[in-house]
């Protein structure tokens, strides 16, 4: 949720962001061997391409840094996290204690 309110807020209001905070519906999570993708969907998300980029979102966990991207698309969002120093983002990753830090915090 922390990655969506950083990089989603500019283009979904409060209202929408605690709707799909409560009734988004799981669509997938696909493994892409150095990352992954977290899909969600509902009803009220846009059915226009929006990809939310900035600030610059990372996490780092396990000594592992990644990266973090928002695409909105077709009532649904997909996070991206991707590998931000070539060492793999694990499968289990979303699993550990990810911390959270955005461009905006300097």
């Amino acid at each position: 949720m922390q990655v969506i309110e950083l990089l989603a807020r500019r283009v979904l209001s409060k209202s929408l962001l605690s709707k799909i905070y409560r009734e988004a519906k799981y669509v997938s999570l696909e493994f892409t061997g150095c990352g992954y993708f977290f899909t969600v969907s509902h009803p009220d998300l846009p059915a226009r391409r929006i990809v939310c980029h900035e600030p610059e979102v990372w996490g780092i966990a396990d000594g592992v840094k990644s990266g973090f991207i928002i695409f909105i698309e077709n009532g649904e969002l997909t996070i991206e996290c991707y590998d931000a120093e070539d060492k793999n983002v694990l499968l289990g990753y979303r699993d550990q204690d990810v911390i959270i830090s955005s461009s905006e915090e300097v």
